[in-house]
């Protein structure tokens, strides 16, 4: 067939509104290089929720349906496999005829609908579908769990999120088998094993689309890339650019912040008398300090820091900031884990109702690893949108040394305190205080007519 004829294929696929797919030029482009397989090594690189999983799982239906090919589908965790093989379930309802090749029974066709959800499938003229995941910390268990699976086709889902090593066991399985092909998608956060496949790999024909040509199709208005571009990875997740090489380090991780960045938000300024104030507090570990941040809206400080090891003088301190800056209990975020616990808690015995913040805890943005990660993204926006904090040389160079990366599901992560310090770094317990009172996004107002420090001692909750 020709390449029009097989691109007509497409209209068989209908989308949530039962209406005939439709591809963009450059999907019609991906679509086609799996169709076809004219080239045995492909690289796709698109903005982000561009439609190329989607775009993929439609190739691959028509290819397994009529040809005798198993193909494996890699993901760097199960979710991330799952994406392909959600959209290739969803897509076999089209049409009765990709249905009658489905080698399922009837009971089981039927949860098959209902659930959306398998890790194998075959069909009739022996095509098969398989998707695996290569979530493995220890690699010698990842090498072991695909020792085995082996496919002429093979697709790897966010390619850029796999490590290297783990990369090397993947490709490994087209190994020994005649015309294999691989296709690797992603976007270009790392400058590792993708980025020479990408940029350096003469063997891969490359598919490298950015937000321009995605606006230019329709699968982005203008107001959303503008409302993404103060985001963090914008360059990597629309531009479609690979980090610098003075970028990123070794391990893929960026700087939070430039230095132009924190030196644009350092001012001399005074709090007001009339919007509410919150407080973080880090509480410090062997040796470090206990840290006390005070932030008003668009400015915030370091009030106060000691290296007092007694936690029953802490939560005494805490008592004595919340008064002189008139802070309700509600608004003050104090490290949790480990000993801050017990501040927490001495503060909670004599009813003054604070926030235990725990670094490590499950963030509820789904864009987020932890909370920390959540935090410290707000402070990184609060910042770009004109946030000033006053001189603390401590402060400022813990800012310039954080940094963040994606994990292999695609979350931001901060890089942990622990590697920090095993870099030579010192604890960052000024900056992390600062974190702290962005805990919440929304914080909690103070009654101008009833706050005074008899309010404090008589109803603190």
């Amino acid at each position: 067939m020709k390449i029009p004829e097989l691109l007509e294929l497409t209209k068989l696929f209908v989308d949530e509104y039962k209406n005939p797919i439709i591809l963009t030029p450059t999907q019609q482009e991906i679509f086609m290089s799996i169709l076809t397989k004219k080239h045995s090594r492909v690289g796709v690189i698109t903005p982000t929720q561009y439609g190329k999983s989607l775009t993929t799982a439609l190739a691959l239906i028509l290819r397994v349906i009529t040809l005798p090919e198993k193909w494996i589908i890699v993901g760097g965790t199960e979710a991330k496999a799952e994406i392909i093989m959600g959209y290739f379930i969803d897509h076999l309802f089209d049409s009765k005829i990709f249905l009658s090749q489905l080698e399922v029974e009837g009971g089981k066709l039927e949860q098959l609908r209902r659930e959306r959800r398998r890790d194998h499938l075959t069909f009739k003229r022996g095509g098969e579908v398989l998707i695996l995941s290569a979530e493995y910390r220890n690699r010698k268990r990842l090498g072991e769990a695909l020792i085995g699976f082996g496919a002429q086709n093979l697709v790897i889902d966010d390619s850029c999120l796999c490590d290297d090593d783990q990369y090397a066991f993947i490709k490994r399985m087209v190994g020994g088998r005649k015309n294999t092909f691989i296709l690797e998608l992603s976007n270009p956060l790392r400058r590792n094993h993708f980025y020479k496949t990408m940029v350096e790999d003469k063997k891969y024909y490359k598919i490298w689309i950015d937000y321009k040509i995605a606006l230019q199709e329709g699968r982005y208005s203008e107001d959303f890339i503008e409302e993404m571009r103060s985001l963090p990875y914008f360059k990597q997740l629309y531009e479609c650019k690979f980090p610098e090489e003075t970028e990123i380090d070794e391990k893929g991780y960026l700087r939070l912040l430039t230095d132009e960045q924190i030196e644009k938000s350092i001012a001399v300024f005074s709090f007001d008398d009339y919007s509410p104030k919150i407080l973080g507090v880090d509480i410090a570990r062997g040796g470090n300090y206990n840290v006390f941040c005070v932030r008003q809206k668009d400015k915030a400080k370091i009030v106060y820091k000691d290296r007092n090891p007694d936690l029953m003088s802490t939560a005494g301190k805490i008592i004595q900031i919340m008064r002189e800056f008139e802070i309700l209990p509600k608004n003050v975020f104090i490290d949790d884990t480990g000993i801050g616990g017990g501040v927490v808690a001495r503060l909670k015995e004599q009813n003054f109702y604070v926030n235990g913040v725990l670094f490590g805890e499950s963030s509820e943005n789904e864009y987020a690893k932890n909370k920390r990660a959540e935090m410290y993204f707000r402070l990184r926006n609060w910042i770009l949108q004109g946030g000033k904090i006053e001189y603390d040389e401590r402060l400022i160079q813990q800012l310039k040394i954080i940094k963040y990366r994606t994990d292999s599901s695609g979350k931001l992560q901060i890089q942990p305190k622990q590697e920090l310090i095993s870099l030579g770094y010192e604890s960052p317990d000024e900056v992390d205080a600062l974190a702290l009172t962005f805990a919440e996004e929304e914080i909690e107002e103070k009654n101008y007519e009833i706050f005074s420090y008899s309010f404090l001692e008589t109803d603190r909750r």
